[in-house]
């Protein structure tokens, strides 16, 4: 389990996980990106990412897709908060429960929410 320590931009950083098995634990705190890039991509069957809120008001603030679940790779959001979130699983597996968002936009090709 990952623990957020506190609130994290992530600025102009593209992060790409291609292999792994882990939990975000929130923890109360907010994840956000600038505007037109990614949160985090998820690429092949190798990755399964949980994302969770152990505290209150943890949560992801995306601009453009907030994550790309592609090509086998898994997310599953069990938790937190949200504004602006786009969910793009292109051939993946996205599970969304007990997420609150003022605006939440998934789109999937070829697996389901």
């Amino acid at each position: 389990v990952m623990t957020i320590l506190q609130d994290i931009n992530l600025g102009f950083v593209y992060t790409e996980v291609q292999s792994g098995v882990f939990t975000v634990d929130l923890n109360g705190h907010i994840i956000s990106n600038m505007y037109i890039y990614d949160i985090m991509t998820l690429r092949g069957s190798a990755v399964n990412v949980t994302i969770t809120d152990s505290g209150e008001g943890g949560g992801i603030e995306g601009s453009s897709s907030a994550f790309n679940v592609l090509e086998g790779a898994s997310l599953t959001i069990s938790g937190g908060n949200g504004n602006n979130v786009d969910l793009r699983c292109i051939d993946g597996t996205l599970l969304v429960l007990n997420y609150n968002a003022d605006t939440f936009n998934p789109y999937c090709i070829k697996r389901g929410i």
